[in-house]
């Protein structure tokens, strides 16, 4: 093999690991749940999922609706917004830069016969403020999506 074509081979390795790292990296920073309830049901056990679990729901962003204002045709698709008062505080206060992220949001939409719910995972924001109070919040918060995910994905 001739040293053009080392290099070659060399580069495509070298994308290649680029690739599945970038892959890996951004599977991890999406939480993600399928429920085979219709989508009211499955809207209403979000809800229940978050406050069960020590949130507090804030209010829903009705995406399809000034969507279809607009003639765009797309089915139920939703944001929920939702925290807990005290760390939006102490966030706001200690790292103001973050407000952008709060509240805590799922997306809720329908696929199909299926309801997608989709979360940005706060545990990736924890590796940017190692050694701080607030990397353990991110911890905190993404370990807990993941649990209103299942709660609200669970089948009765």
């Amino acid at each position: 093999m001739g040293l053009p074509r080392r290099i070659l081979a060399g580069l495509a390795l070298c994308v290649m690991s680029l690739y599945f790292a970038v892959a890996s990296a951004s599977d991890s920073a999406m939480l993600h749940a399928q429920s085979q309830d219709p989508y009211p049901e499955a809207m209403m056990k979000l809800q229940r999922a978050i406050e069960a679990n020590g949130y507090r729901f804030s209010r829903v962003q009705r995406v399809d609706y000034g969507l279809r204002k607009r003639g765009y045709d797309i089915p139920p698709y939703r944001i929920v917004f939702f925290g807990k008062p005290e760390q939006i505080r102490f966030l706001s206060v200690a790292q103001p830069e973050l407000l952008p992220f709060l509240p805590l949001k799922i997306i809720i939409y329908q696929e199909g016969d299926n309801v997608v719910l989709l979360a940005a995972n706060p545990s990736t924001l924890a590796r940017f403020y190692r050694g701080k109070d607030v990397a353990g919040v991110f911890e905190t918060w993404g370990r807990d999506i993941r649990k209103i995910l299942a709660d609200a994905s669970r089948s009765d």
